[in-house]
């Protein structure tokens, strides 16, 4: 009896999914362990040697990384073995009735209850982990699908349309819906990198409004110091103008009040905002003198 229910009790431990390691199980498995031996020592086996082998000395033995294959690749099989050596015994012998002590009742009667509240609550968890894996299945097919349909209908994702610098500071904070954070960590980006052309061609560390006036401003007589365009024709002068004003602009009235006031703007406005971030990088790209070593 007590080592069938050391097998029932090893089968509900290993089973259901997951292992629930506690100091209970252990001490179940311990008890079962010592009154089987006890057993096996008593008057009623003293003629009939019986040596019993337990799958495990105690369930901490186990290997932690992989628990189960300690009880699927030999502890099964041993148990099988020994429960088959025992009803041998009771062939051999004869089948002898002996009334449990009140004291094995009680071990009998919560071994059964623990094994069903465990039961219990594995199945409850399987259960529960089955939805969060169904909820998260259908999120992914409706992520799937949405791609799909914009695909089939052309659309794009605006990112897809991002320079990759602006992409890698803003998009995460964006999709979080830190919109004012998104479209500053943009325009600081610009910065930064027109900052280290600067600093690279004529050695002063300036900022803001101030760095883009020197980066790309331009007389008669002196060359801006970053070309964005064809200088000796009237047309190539007015893009660098305009860009100039464009870089000194989106420092003075975009980057600089996000960072230095608390304001909040919506989904709508930050997305304009990174579009022309991104054009002022893709411009950058494509000037005629530059230098970022």
């Amino acid at each position: 009896m007590f080592y069938q229910l050391l097998i029932d009790f090893l089968e509900n431990f290993f089973g259901g999914g997951f292992i629930l390691f506690d100091k209970e199980s252990n001490r179940i498995y311990l008890r079962l362990y010592n009154k089987i031996n006890e057993i096996i020592g008593g008057n009623c086996f003293e003629e009939n040697l019986v040596a019993v082998d337990f799958p495990f000395i105690h369930l901490r033995s186990l290997d932690p990384d992989a628990p189960e294959t300690d009880w699927i690749y030999g502890g099964q099989q041993l148990c099988g073995e020994q429960l088959s050596s025992i009803e041998d015994l009771f062939i051999k012998t004869g089948e002898n009735v002996y009334e449990l002590d009140e004291e094995d009742s009680n071990l009998i009667s919560s071994i059964n209850d623990y094994m069903e509240d465990i039961s219990n609550y594995k199945k409850e968890e399987n259960l529960r982990l089955l939805k969060i894996a169904k909820e998260r299945t259908k999120h992914a097919n409706t992520l799937s699908n949405s791609k799909k349909i914009m695909e089939e209908n052309n659309i794009i994702d605006f990112w897809d349309l991002i320079h990759e610098n602006i992409v890698k500071v803003s998009k995460s904070r964006f999709n979080n819906e830190h919109y004012a954070d998104a479209v500053e960590s943009a325009f600081k980006e610009v910065n930064i990198r027109v900052k280290r052309i600067v600093e690279n061609k004529i050695g002063q560390e300036l900022d803001g409004k101030h760095l883009m006036d020197t980066a790309f401003s331009f007389s008669n007589t002196s060359n801006p110091t970053i070309i964005l365009d064809d200088l000796s024709k009237k047309t190539g002068k007015n893009i660098q103008r305009g860009y100039k004003q464009l870089f000194s602009g989106s420092m003075q009235a975009i980057r600089n009040p996000k960072a230095h006031e608390n304001i909040e703007i919506n989904k709508n406005e930050a997305i304009h905002f990174i579009f022309l971030a991104s054009s002022l990088m893709f411009k950058l790209d494509n000037a005629i003198e530059i230098n970022e070593d």
